[in-house]
């Protein structure tokens, strides 16, 4: 399984990292997930709350 870190700052995170960085604003952070027309089959979000998949944890670092 990949583990990807993506930057999600108001300030850049230095060269080698902004190719990762989200610029943000200032204040508390919210992420939002647009999901599509979901399907049934496996992997699936459905049903809510016990489908076979969710999104990926986020960990905050600083």
């Amino acid at each position: 399984m990949a583990v990807w870190t993506i930057c999600i700052q108001k300030d850049s995170p230095g060269k080698a990292k902004e190719s990762n960085w989200l610029p943000a604003p200032d204040g508390n952070p919210y992420l939002v997930m647009r999901l599509y027309w979901p399907k049934v089959e496996a992997p699936s979000i459905l049903p809510p709350g016990s489908g076979s998949w969710g999104p990926p944890g986020v960990t905050l670092v600083k």
